[in-house]
């Protein structure tokens, strides 16, 4: 979940404000990494697998284009990402929506565009603003591509299984070459700023819970089939990690089954359902709450049958 006012902003306009802050010249053979897929999930606040399939949508829809590109630290080039004239057109619509906000901001509410007015970084600006349109001296949430701060949802399980992996690896108190080959490739996968990475490593350092082999993979394969389907860069990194791990086919379809029996949970059900929890802390859904979540509902499409089914099970727990 994506914490205050930037929720409210879908994954397709989040992605549209980020790669405004990168417009690159159309023949450029060098781009930064901020604008591959990578790059951009991690600025935007979702997972990696999530981006491929919204890009896609963006560019049928003539908002975005790609080109492969040398991006520093890749021996091969990458793909990466840009906006055409109809996507920055359509970027002008959602920078007119940001800059009409209204804000309060040292005791002084006005609109955004009075005290940012010469600001573009968006989507950096909204994550220090709460849902009343508060503005925080530090950020609400911050992308794992960024050294320090609170991560999302999504990113807390990201930097989870990141740890756990360097748990294992360190276990026998130190980093073999080929475990570190793989970490690399993981940290890559999802763009974890390099702050990040050590930190999480020297936690892991002196974890006595090491997770077992079976466990990580299990966890990998439950995370590569929220969506239904495996990508071709989430094979590569499980056929790795089945190499490292010496899972074999027996052991792969066991847990496989087992990660297909785990109900999966879009990213708008786990919106909805963090801004319903927060409603119910007091015991009593208010009725500016109820306005609130059945926008939500309607922006979302989360049916009342559904609504009642999870409003039960936070009750229960």
């Amino acid at each position: 979940m994506v914490r205050g006012i930037l929720g409210q902003f879908s994954s397709d306009q989040r992605i549209l404000l980020h790669l405004l802050e990168y417009q690159i010249p159309r023949n450029s053979y060098e781009a930064p990494s901020d604008i591959t897929q990578s790059g951009i999930a991690a600025a935007i606040f979702v997972q990696r697998k999530h981006i491929s399939r919204t890009l896609k949508k963006l560019e049928q829809r003539g908002f975005v284009r790609f080109d492969l590109r040398h991006v520093d630290g890749d021996k091969q080039r990458k793909r990466t990402y840009e906006l055409t004239p109809n996507g920055l057109e359509a970027c002008q619509d959602i920078v007119g929506t940001i800059k009409n906000l209204d804000v309060q901001k040292d005791s002084v509410r006005m609109k955004f565009s009075v005290f940012f007015p010469n600001h573009t970084n968006y989507l950096k600006l909204l994550s220090h603003i709460d849902d009343d349109g508060t503005w925080n001296e530090f950020p609400l949430v911050s992308p794992v591509s960024e050294p320090e701060g609170n991560l999302s949802t999504d990113g807390k399980q990201i930097e989870e299984l990141i740890r756990r992996m360097f748990s294992r690896a360190w276990e026998d108190g130190k980093i073999t070459r080929d475990e570190q080959s793989l970490l690399n490739e993981l940290v890559q996968f999802w763009g974890i700023h390099p702050k990040r990475v050590v930190q999480i490593s020297e936690k892991a350092r002196g974890n006595q819970n090491v997770p077992e082999p079976e466990e990580i993979y299990l966890e990998m394969l439950v995370q590569a089939l929220e969506d239904g389907e495996i990508q071709d860069e989430e094979l590569g990194l499980l056929t790795t990690l089945r190499n490292a791990f010496d899972i074999d086919d027996d052991a792969h379809e066991r847990l496989m089954q087992k990660a297909l029996d785990v109900p999966s949970e879009n990213e708008n059900s786990s919106v909805y359902k963090e801004a319903l929890k927060t409603a119910l802390l007091d015991g009593i859904i208010t009725e500016d709450e109820d306005a609130m979540l059945f926008t939500l509902r309607q922006h979302f499409g989360i049916s009342n049958e559904e609504h009642l089914t999870y409003v039960k099970e936070l009750k229960r727990n």
